[in-house]
């Protein structure tokens, strides 16, 4: 693991993570669990309920209410890569 150098500032809440939001429309079932554990990252859409991913590439905060969406999912439509 690389070190940052004393000169370089970490920014507040930048633990290194990063993490990638991929979502499949034609798995989705519209049950819209995702929108209710992890609204600021998933909506539905008004034509036919499906996810709308809003941040493929949400800040760290969100992460853990990501997985969670991802792994209540019942049509396994998101995939999280970190």
């Amino acid at each position: 693991m690389r070190s940052r150098s004393q000169n370089s500032p970490v920014p507040q809440g930048d633990c290194g993570e990063t993490m990638r939001i991929d979502v499949d429309t034609d798995r989705c079932c519209s049950s819209g669990l995702c929108v209710m554990t992890a609204p600021d990252v998933f909506d539905q859409s008004e034509d036919d309920g499906t996810v709308l991913l809003l941040d493929a590439a949400p800040p760290t905060e969100f992460h853990a209410d990501v997985r969670l969406a991802a792994q209540a999912c019942p049509g396994c439509a998101i995939t999280v890569h970190e």
